[in-house]
């Protein structure tokens, strides 16, 4: 925006001195036009951020219309400092372009609004440490609204003063944009369960629509959305949420009332369980354990917290001997690219007595998110006298484990079929205090709900 209004500004001030196609500017140099470079760079590498977010052809378009109009005017000084030349088109394009590449953007907002979720927009952009440089730019864009006022648009210094002002805040509205975009990947647990960015878990819920959303795909995508966010903050609305969801697709609220059945009953006190699964499981290979996995060290070697979630499910496994292990987890090694999670897993769950027939590899997940994915597309293609699934991994990511494979198990299409479920937990004591607060669990869920 403080390119636009930079643009503005300037186009305002040509026209005080008589600005037109015969008029040469006096006192630009290339170093100006240099740093008038610096904002409409920084603007378009935010706009090409957001675009990772705001799938919108429309906005892009916008943007991209925006930065070419921009990247042009830099030329356009350019050619005045070094050829002390006035190429018209080059500066009347800004009073064109600019303001349509704008109102582009403005309205790919009402377009394409199915693609974004205005109020977790605003919590991303109202976090913390994101909200400073938000802060920070939009105070440097009041500032050249400001100098286009007060400020002589003929006066060397004075042009300086406003290009590095407008400079500094793209550059932070960029950083702001960054720090949202970091958060939403870091945010997502690496393969050891622990998530970081937690102040900003409603990030993941900017994009929850597909390319090309009917209204009541859009609707039920917002009823999805609140039901999430009202079960962590406010309870007592999910009755009238899931209602409200009903109306538009019973099946789909019957998968969400299951579901936050399951997640509430996930973070109650006695919910995870020591480390031995409880006596009244299957006794065939309709029971699979499937065992989550940790970061495992640079070298590719184990870390002893995930050595001691597979002595968890080796003594699991001895107690129901004809159920299946699957071992979840990728590459996750910063000096062995070929080392995996679940191969150095099965290789362990081998050495250690387990017959190889009875263990299932996935290694492609880097998530818990992907574990559950993954692991349930692999029961599901392979392994379809698998119903009931047992998780193991440490006592702090049971919660969000089970929850996410249990939602896996409900959201996929099959489900009526095969009825999969999480029917147990068992978990290796980390020595960890704490764990997934609701917050960061409501964030995956909608992760997941986006994969569907």
């Amino acid at each position: 925006m403080a390119v636009h209004f930079a643009v503005y500004k300037m186009s305002s001030k040509m026209k005080n001195t008589k600005m037109n196609k015969n008029v040469v500017p006096e006192n630009f140099t290339v170093s100006l036009a240099l740093i008038d470079a610096i904002p409409v760079i920084f603007f378009g590498a935010s706009m090409i951020a957001v675009s990772f977010i705001f799938d919108s052809y429309l906005f892009l378009t916008g943007a991209v219309i925006c930065t070419l109009s921009g990247a042009i005017k830099v030329l356009w000084k350019i050619i005045v400092a070094l050829k002390k030349k006035n190429v018209w088109w080059m500066f009347i394009q800004m009073r064109i372009f600019m303001p349509v590449g704008f109102v582009i953007l403005i309205a790919s907002l009402f377009v394409d609004r199915a693609l974004i979720s205005v109020s977790a927009m605003w919590r991303a952009v109202i976090s913390f440490p994101a909200v400073i440089f938000f802060a920070l730019g939009l105070l440097g864009m009041l500032l050249m609204i400001v100098f286009s006022f007060a400020l002589d648009s003929t006066n060397v210094k004075a042009n300086w003063i406003e290009q590095l002002i407008n400079g500094i805040a793209q550059i932070c509205i960029f950083v702001g944009v960054m720090i949202l975009l970091l958060a939403g990947r870091v945010g997502e647990d690496d393969s050891s369960g622990h998530i970081t960015g937690e102040g900003l878990d409603d990030f993941s819920a900017l994009q929850i629509g597909e390319k090309e959303p009917t209204i009541l795909k859009q609707e039920i995508d917002e009823c999805v959305q609140t039901i999430i966010n009202d079960n962590v903050k406010k309870k007592s609305a999910v009755p009238d949420d899931l209602a409200k969801l009903e109306a538009l697709d019973a099946e789909a609220a019957y998968g969400w009332s299951t579901i936050i059945d399951y997640w509430n009953r996930a973070n109650e006190d006695d919910f995870v369980n020591g480390d031995m699964l409880p006596d009244e499981l299957p006794e065939d290979a309709s029971l699979c354990i499937v065992v989550l996995g940790y970061q495992l060290n640079p070298d590719g070697s184990m870390k002893d917290e995930l050595i001691g979630r597979l002595e968890t499910a080796l003594a699991n496994h001895n107690k129901y001997p004809n159920a299946y292990i699957l071992v979840t987890g990728g590459g996750t090694a910063s000096g062995n690219v070929q080392a995996t999670e679940a191969d150095c897993m099965a290789q362990w769950l081998v050495e250690n007595g387990v017959a190889s027939e009875k263990i299932i590899i996935e290694n492609r997940s880097k998530t818990t998110l992907e574990n559950a994915l993954y692991s349930c597309a692999i029961l599901e293609d392979c392994f379809s006298e698998v119903t009931d699934i047992a998780i193991i991994t440490s006592d702090y990511h049971i919660p969000l484990g089970c929850v996410l494979f249990n939602a896996e198990c409900i959201l996929s299409e099959s489900r009526t079929v095969n009825g999969r479920a999480v029917v147990a937990n068992a978990s290796y004591d980390a020595g960890v205090v704490g764990g997934f607060n609701m917050s960061s669990q409501a964030n995956w869920l909608l992760h997941l709900y986006t994969r569907h």
